[in-house]
């Protein structure tokens, strides 16, 4: 019996693995799914993804400070995707070691911002 509480285990396991998998592909940018088909498996594809986009090397320390530095609001989107945009760019620049200051970014949201505003 306990075989065969193991083999369920075991089958639900890589049924949410499975799951898991097929949640983050439709997540994910076009660009990014090969990288993650072929991987072997839900902690694979998170390793890859993470060793592409969050190298923690000066080259993308750079580009995301640029990026945040230089992100104006467009006229035509909302104030909440400007924000939100704001947000994931400090996002990634935590996970990279750059942490943005909370006084920068109310600074960044600021500045941001269209004429009309």
């Amino acid at each position: 019996m306990e075989h065969c509480n193991n083999a369920m285990d075991h089958a639900t396991l890589i049924r949410n693995s499975c799951k898991a998998m097929a949640i983050s592909c439709l997540a994910m940018d076009v660009s990014s799914l090969p990288l993650a088909q072929s991987a072997s498996g839900t902690y694979d594809a998170r390793s890859r993804l993470i060793g592409l986009f969050e190298k923690k090397i000066l080259a993308n320390k750079l580009f995301l400070r640029r990026r945040f530095f230089t992100t104006m609001m467009d006229e035509c989107y909302d104030v909440m995707e400007h924000i939100n945009k704001t947000k994931t760019l400090v996002e990634q620049l935590d996970a990279v070691g750059a942490p943005v200051s909370k006084e920068d970014l109310r600074i960044m949201l600021l500045c941001g911002l269209s004429e009309s505003y």
